[in-house]
């Protein structure tokens, strides 16, 4: 299956609601070290970009642009997915040497989604 079979199939996105936490506990970014305080911002910048583009996915407006556009835009919550997954892993694994006392790991995996599943190639 071509990535255009893939993507003109009607996409099921969600949103998950990071926003809510990090603005809750923004005021408390630093108390996991200074260092680190560019990478989580940058790494919450991220699922911003992914957050705007999926509510944009959903206006009206979204149907007038053409096919390859729209491939396009959805192809790029892929690719800003594993840009943040790759950043969050980074940030964890950091920290998790950083912090041995503490066991930080990901204990599971988010529901539905594949270790296998990658951004469809153009």
């Amino acid at each position: 299956m071509s990535a255009t079979q893939q993507i003109s199939e009607s996409p099921h996105i969600t949103d998950a609601r990071h926003t809510h936490f990090y603005l809750k506990n923004i005021d408390s970014i630093s108390a996991t070290g200074r260092e680190y305080i560019g990478d989580v911002v940058y790494f919450y910048g991220v699922l911003d970009k992914i957050r705007a583009k999926i509510d944009g996915i959903y206006r009206k407006s979204f149907t007038n642009i053409s096919l390859e556009g729209r491939e396009s835009a959805i192809r790029s919550l892929y690719e800003h997915a594993e840009e943040a997954k790759k950043t969050g892993e980074k940030l964890l694994q950091t920290m998790e040497g950083k912090y041995r006392g503490y066991k930080l790991k990901r204990k599971i995996r988010s529901p539905g989604i594949s270790k296998k599943q990658k951004a469809p190639k153009p």
